[in-house]
């Protein structure tokens, strides 16, 4: 596996938020058995962070994420567990657990590449 640090993306990209060169104090390494890194178009198609584990002590954290699925977000209107499985089969994964991290709202992102076409969509709009 390679380091954290040689996997964390610096410098200009298009994926807001991310790219400040540390890594979090919450974010436990030890429970992380692989990390990928994938390129900015599959992060952007899929739009969803990733975190693959096959360590059980995780099975809580899945239990509960389970059980509080309606938090700013209904199943039907957010595809992430479809793009999960999209980004597993993408990378031929057989893993125990595949985490979806959903840290907000999609509405942030509005105004950047994520959303090119809805922007151009509205862009070219006619009115009757």
């Amino acid at each position: 596996m390679a380091s954290l640090h040689a996997l964390m993306l610096k410098g200009p990209h298009k994926i807001q938020g991310i790219g400040a060169g540390f890594l979090p104090a919450v974010l436990d390494v030890n429970i992380l058995d692989e990390v990928i890194q994938v390129s900015l178009y599959l992060t952007i198609k899929h739009f969803v962070h990733v975190l693959i584990t096959r360590n059980d002590a995780l099975e809580k954290s899945i239990e509960h994420f389970n059980a509080n699925r309606d938090i700013s977000r209904g199943l039907k209107d957010d595809p992430s567990h479809d793009e999960l499985i999209t980004f597993m089969k993408i990378w031929q994964l057989r893993i125990k657990y595949a985490f979806v991290v959903l840290p907000s709202f999609r509405e942030r992102y509005l105004s950047t590449v994520l959303f090119d076409s809805l922007q151009e969509e509205a862009e070219n709009m006619t009115f009757d």
